[in-house]
Order: C-alpha cells, then structure tokens, then sequence
C-alpha cells in the first residue's frame, strides 16, 4: 500500500467489514467521543478503535502525513493521531 487511493480503499474494505457506513467513520461529534454504532447486523462497534487502528495502519504503509491522513479517517486534525501514535510506539 503506498498512495492515498490505496489508503481510501482500505478505509472503504474496512467500513465494508464492519457494516458501517464512511460517514459513520468520520463523524464529528466531540460530545461522542467514544462512539459505538451498530452495524447491519445488530452488533455493537466501536468507531474509536477502528479510527485509530486503520489510522496506525495506513500511517505505518504509506508515504502519507498525519495531516494527510486524519481526515480519510474521521479526526478533525493530526494532533489525536500524534498521541496515538506515541502510544503505539511505547507498547
């Protein structure tokens, strides 16, 4: 994986896996931080974690920047997926 097509066509696979829709991902709602939804299927997702493991991953396989890359994925700006990142490292 290395171009931001390839990036939003994860993101897409992965939106597919879960049964949730794009605009689920990159919902705004600063009072929902911590969102969970429930896919077609009645199961209950958490739109955080998946924001921040596809987020690691396109970060750790493209040629993206953070700033690039926040947006594709539902952050209002790279600064959350700087600290994610500082705690992927650490562990």
């Amino acid at each position: 994986m290395n171009t931001k097509e390839q990036a939003v066509n994860l993101i897409q696979e992965v939106c597919n896996h879960y049964r949730i829709t794009l605009e689920q991902l990159q919902e705004h709602k600063r009072k929902n931080h911590f969102r969970v939804t429930y896919n077609d299927y009645g199961e209950l997702v958490r739109l955080a974690e998946i924001r921040m493991a596809v987020s690691f991953f396109i970060y750790q396989y493209c040629p993206l920047k953070l700033v690039e890359i926040a947006p594709l994925v539902g952050y209002k700006d790279h600064s959350t997926m700087s600290t994610n990142r500082q705690i992927f490292i650490t562990h």
